[in-house]
């Protein structure tokens, strides 16, 4: 991590003390996401308040798990339904999350970030996670209460502002 990121990582410290809202990170490449959290709340942001995106980039669950023990959201985000993203990878780590416990701090997406990503465009559009990949959640054994736990309840925990 640059010393530019950590004073913009600080930066989101100070805005996060002034408005209470959550702080998402780009914990895109190794497991920077640690490295983030450590910085953060050095800062004084509790772990609860961090996001710690692209966690599902990094194929060791041991990883996903110590961001859990440490509080912050771990979040499954490149869910897109693209061979090279491999679905099923992710569910796998859902479905771990859920035998470890941390199924309660874990946020899905897809990142949709580029027009091949649209329906229009031949990808599989900004409905996916919640139609298709909901559904081969429930055929992978989730029950409808752990579903509402993924697609509602996290999320509007993660996102409403701290008091």
């Amino acid at each position: 991590m640059s010393p530019a990121e950590e004073r913009v990582l600080r930066a989101a410290a100070i805005a996060h003390q002034r408005t209470g809202l959550a702080i998402t990170l780009h914990a895109r490449f190794g497991q920077v996401g640690l490295a983030q959290l450590d910085i953060l709340e050095d800062a004084g942001v509790r772990p609860d308040r961090v996001i710690v995106g692209h966690t599902d980039t990094d194929p060791d669950v041991d990883y996903h798990e110590a961001i859990a023990k440490r509080g912050a959201w771990v979040q499954y985000d490149c869910i897109r339904g693209k061979v090279a993203l491999v679905p099923e990878r992710r569910v796998r780590y859902i479905l771990e999350a859920r035998r470890r416990g941390f199924l309660s701090q874990v946020l899905l997406s897809q990142d949709v970030c580029a027009l091949s990503m649209l329906r229009a465009y031949g990808g599989t559009g900004y409905d996916f996670l919640p139609t298709t990949f909901a559904g081969t959640l429930r055929e992978a054994g989730l029950s409808q209460e752990e579903l509402i736990q993924l697609f509602v309840l996290d999320p509007r925990e993660a996102v409403t502002p701290a008091v």
